[in-house]
């Protein structure tokens, strides 16, 4: 994923869960989810407030508005993206394995 320093867009990141071999649906009920986004590398330190799209074909996506005026705002670099769902009473804190650059 690349995005430019000055776009303000949502970030999406695949999302799925099953319980018992059915899938879960997060907005029924609503799970709470929330995305980091550390350098490259690095373990998440700050958890941003995150809402759930469906992607039309039965899955998630979580998202997260960023950019300026948005959510949280990066500098250019490398970032991991991790995504932590409140499922109770798990919660799981996953990273995409997909990069985020910021230019």
């Amino acid at each position: 994923m690349q995005l430019p320093q000055l776009s303000l867009e949502y970030l999406r990141v695949a999302w799925s869960a099953t319980i018992s071999g059915v899938l879960v649906d997060p907005t029924n009920p609503l799970l709470s989810v929330q995305l980091a986004f550390p350098r490259s590398g690095a373990a998440p330190a700050a958890w941003y407030t995150a809402s759930w799209e469906a992607d039309g074909r039965g899955g998630w996506w979580a998202r997260c508005l960023l950019g300026p005026g948005g959510a949280v705002t990066l500098v250019p670099g490398a970032y991991d993206v991790w995504v932590k769902v409140t499922m109770t009473p798990e919660i799981p804190a996953r990273k995409s394995p997909e990069q985020l650059r910021i230019t």
